[in-house]
C-alpha cells in the first residue's frame, strides 16, 4: 500500500471492526514515522495501536498483524523486537507461499519488501554483516523471480560497510537508496 506523500491519512471517527481501526492506525504510524519523520507523533499513534493488536494479533498467527507490530515496535525504538516480528512475518510469508504459490496480497515482491525492511533495522542497530545477508537474500529472490530489485545500491553499501575502507584516504560519498517506504542516506 502507498500513501501520498503530500496528503495524510484522514482522521476517522467510526470503525467497521477491530482490524479496521488496527490498519488506521498501523497506517497513521506508518505515515508519520516515515512520511514526516517525526517519531513523537508516531508515538502517540502507538499508545493507540498496542491494546487493540493485543487484542486481535496477540497469538501472533497473522501476517498483517506481525507487520504492525513490527512497526509498532520500530516506532517504539525497541528495534530488536522490530526485528523479532518482521523475521516472524516473513516466515509467515514464506509458509503461505508453499501453501497456495499463487496468492495475490503476499507475492515474491513483499517479501521481497519485508527482507529490505529487515536489512534496513539490522544496519540500524549496526548488524552490517546481517544486514547485508538480507539484501543479497532479497536480491537472490528478486533474480529468480525476475523481480526489479530497487535496493541495489544499499546492498553495495552495507557490503562495503563489511568488508571497511580500502585505503585510509578514501572519500566517503552519500548514497540515497529508496525502499518501498523509506528513504535513507548512507555513508558509502
Amino acid at each position: 500500500m502507498r500513501i501520498k506523500r503530500s496528503k495524510g491519512i484522514p482522521t476517522r471517527r467510526k470503525f467497521d471492526g477491530d482490524w479496521d481501526r488496527v490498519l488506521y492506525y498501523y497506517r497513521k504510524v506508518l505515515y508519520w514515522l516515515y512520511f514526516r519523520k517525526n517519531r513523537v507523533r508516531a508515538k502517540t499513534f502507538c499508545m493507540t495501536l498496542e491494546p487493540l493488536l493485543q487484542r486481535v494479533a496477540g497469538k501472533h498467527e497473522s501476517i498483517k498483524g506481525e507487520e504492525c507490530w513490527s512497526l509498532l515496535y520500530e516506532a517504539q525504538g525497541d528495534l530488536w523486537k522490530a526485528i523479532f516480528h518482521r523475521k516472524h512475518e516473513i516466515r509467515l510469508i514464506k509458509k503461505l507461499r508453499k501453501l497456495q504459490p499463487k496468492v495475490a496480497d503476499y507475492g515474491p515482491d513483499e517479501l521481497v519488501d519485508r527482507l529490505v525492511l529487515l536489512g534496513i533495522l539490522y544496519a540500524e542497530l549496526n548488524e552490517m554483516r546481517r544486514a547485508a545477508r538480507q539484501l543479497r537474500e532479497a536480491a537472490a529472490l528478486s533474480a529468480r523471480k525476475r523481480i526489479r530489485f530497487d535496493s541495489r545500491d544499499l546492498l553495495k553499501a552495507y557490503e562495503a560497510e563489511v568488508r571497511g575502507p580500502k585505503r585510509q584516504g578514501a572519500r566517503l560519498t552519500k548514497v540515497k537508496v529508496q525502499c518501498r517506504y523509506r528513504t535513507k542516506q548512507f555513508n558509502r
